[in-house]
Order: C-alpha cells, then structure tokens, then sequence
C-alpha cells in the first residue's frame, strides 16, 4: 500500500510539473509573438501617419491609368 501511493504521488507530482513547464512556455511564446519587437529594442505606436513618396501629379496619373485600365476589363464571377 504504501508503494503505490508512493508511485501514484510520483508520477501526479511529474505530470503536475510536465503541464506547468507546457503552460509556461506557451504563455512565453505567446507573449513573444504578441509583442512586437526587434534586436535592438521594442516598439510600439498607437497612431501611424503614413505619406506617400510620391507627388499628387504622379498619383493622379497612376490612379487614372488604373481607373481606364479597369473600365476596359470585365471581371467574371
């Protein structure tokens, strides 16, 4: 008797320890993969501009051609 409840504490106690080592390490690789970062340092922004590289001339000349380009294309279903 005392054997197996020294058998059945033995291996509660390792799939105890087997289970915290798997949750531990997902909530680290989750917490890895959330937050972003680089070699150097971490970074993070709330709010983004984004500007083009380009004039309003060139993107009023890209934007037609693509318009006319479409206009000529029938699109199947």
């Amino acid at each position: 008797m005392k054997t197996l409840t020294r058998n059945i504490l033995r291996t509660a106690i390792t799939v105890i320890l087997v289970i915290l080592a798997f949750v531990g390490n997902f909530r680290a690789w989750v917490y890895y993969t959330a937050s972003p970062w680089t070699r150097d340092a971490r970074f993070s922004a709330d709010i983004v501009a984004i500007a083009p590289d380009v004039s309003g001339a060139e993107f009023r000349r890209l934007t037609s051609r693509i318009t006319s380009w479409l206009s000529k294309v029938r699109f199947y279903s």
